[in-house]
């Protein structure tokens, strides 16, 4: 066991000592963009509480430098960390705060991150601090009251206090903040585990774990039925925390809260990692913050992986300090989710569908299609587009081989019509001959026919005249009927001459021969022709 411990030890200073790279590395990165001189107007300060989240401060900073300067921020960025240790260290906490805004009291804008920087900050009473323009971020809403005075001790159980209530009287521009929903943890365990009677709560000695612990305390009475176990930093170790968890009946629920500095001042960044490994067995573990999820713990309902803080930070700056847009404070809470590690449920017999809606289930096991989803969905779309093309292309193909087919048909009939036209037009042909040779014999007849009739019509009216004029005295009656065989003749001459004038009409070769002639003669020879006809009727 000893060996074990001493094992645990080693891997927890080498975590150390990692942690304490990342931080040197972080200041080596800023140090080219980053100064503190006194005086200077145009800076936006930036004050860490430098607890066991480095790293998340650092990725903040970084978002609101990047957002910062892409929208065109003139103000240069100054990082200040209170080094704020264990909450036994609070009385240095208020004079390192002064110090800070006092060195940079021209400061345009101050952003305070952590809970140890705004509860101190809040406690400071100066009129001249409660004028600086204030942002919030990076800390759960609910804190702990610190005491008045530097050289007060600090109380056993700390006053629960609402730190957005504080901000009252501040010049606060904005404001994010998180909270530990503990009502709802205690729910989740019960829901999944009802047979729970003994609650086991871990936290260390830092500012979180001392305000994680109030709240928990406060919390469980309203619910007497459970049994309550506290693992206090300020008092346990890793190695005295395995022992008490150890000696628990099965019908324990572990709630891990924070857990990053020993009652002694070392700092494990493992967070009760190794003390739950060797004395938890088969107790399940939930977190209160999120840290060790899929390690340790099997889930929780814990504050969000917010990485918008930073870039919100950087949009609200820009709009204050380089547009200067005024506007109201915005207090942006984030609520908490439920998130569970995969592996952790299937080790616990854990079924998903009895999580709490809208849990999130990370770390699940890595599928060849989870690998290459996007290049499995792409090779689908091919795919899919292939064979809607070689559908495409068979739809066409048997669409051109039918209209082929169709096209033959029509080909085949046309051409026994074109046939047909070429008999219908021989023969259209040969009735056009014969109608031409019909109508040439027409007009030859007819030609032959008037110079026929027109020789004796002439000798009729020629010796007709010759006849009455060798007449000695000829009677008016011979008169009149003499005129009736000219006119008669005249008329007959006439009708042959119109019909050789419609035989000339047709071959197209008749003139047109215009003359005056008297109407009322005319008219006058019709009606006398007409009643001659009646009488002989």
């Amino acid at each position: 066991m000893n060996e074990t411990i001493h094992m645990m030890n080693f891997m927890c200073t080498a975590n150390i000592f990692r942690r304490v790279s990342i931080c040197l590395i972080c200041s080596f990165v800023f140090s080219g963009i980053l100064y503190a001189a006194e005086g200077e107007k145009n800076e936006i300060l930036f004050v860490s509480s430098h607890n066991a989240g480095t790293r998340e401060v650092y990725q903040h900073i970084n978002y609101f430098i990047d957002t910062y300067r892409s929208l065109g921020g003139s103000s240069s960025i100054v990082i200040e960390n209170m080094n704020a240790g264990s909450i036994e260290d609070f009385c240095h906490w208020r004079s390192e705060m002064r110090s800070i805004l006092d060195h940079h009291s021209q400061a345009r804008l101050i952003v305070l991150l952590g809970g140890e920087a705004w509860s101190t900050f809040f406690s400071l009473k100066e009129e001249s601090y409660r004028q600086m323009p204030v942002i919030l971020a990076m800390a759960p809403r609910y804190g702990i009251e610190l005491p008045e005075e530097d050289t007060d001790p600090f109380p056993r159980d700390p006053a629960h206090v609402d730190l957005i209530e504080k901000t009252a009287g501040y010049n606060i521009q904005d404001c994010h903040t998180f909270h530990y929903d503990i009502p709802h943890s205690i729910e989740m365990i019960r829901s999944l585990y009802p047979d729970t009677e003994y609650l086991v709560f871990m936290a260390d000695h830092s500012y979180h774990g001392l305000s994680q612990t109030t709240q928990v305390k406060k919390e469980l009475e309203k619910y007497p039925e459970l049994t309550p176990v506290f693992i206090d930093g300020r008092e346990s170790n890793l190695d005295q925390a395995a022992e008490i968890i150890q000696g628990l009946p099965s019908n324990t629920v572990i709630l891990l809260g924070v857990w990053s500095m020993e009652c002694s001042g070392t700092i494990n960044s493992g967070n009760g990692k190794y003390a739950l490994m060797s004395g938890a067995r088969n107790l399940p573990v939930f977190s209160l913050s999120g840290n060790q999820i899929g390690r340790t713990a099997i889930g929780g309902c814990v504050p969000p992986e917010n990485t918008e803080t930073g870039r919100k930070l950087g949009e609200k700056a820009y709009r204050l300090l380089d547009l200067r847009i005024a506007e109201e404070p915005d207090f942006q809470h984030t609520p908490c989710e439920y998130r569970f590690d995969a592996a952790r449920l299937k080790q616990m017999g854990i079924r998903e569908e009895y999580l709490p809606e809208g849990a999130i289930v990370i770390n699940r096991n890595i599928t060849l299609y989870d690998t290459y989803r996007n290049e499995l969905i792409i090779l689908g779309l091919l795919f899919g587009l292939l064979f809607l093309g070689l559908l495409i292309a068979l739809y066409y193909y048997f669409k051109i081989k039918n209209l082929r087919n169709h096209l033959q048909i029509v080909t085949r009939k046309l051409r026994i019509d074109k046939n047909k036209l070429k008999r219908s037009e021989k023969e259209l042909r040969r009735a056009k001959e014969q109608a031409e040779e019909a109508n040439r014999m027409k007009s030859a007849f007819v030609s032959n026919m008037s110079h026929e009739i027109r020789t004796p019509l002439n000798a009729i009216v020629g010796f007709t005249s010759l006849m009455v004029d060798d007449m000695e005295n000829p009677t008016e009656e011979q008169k009149e009927y003499v005129e009736i065989i000219r006119t008669n003749s005249d008329l007959l001459m006439q009708l042959i001459n119109d019909i050789l004038d419609l035989s000339r009409l047709e071959s197209g070769k008749y003139t047109f021969s215009y003359e005056w002639c008297d109407v009322v003669a005319h008219g006058r020879n019709i009606i006398r022709l007409t009643d001659e006809n009646k009488k002989q009727m």
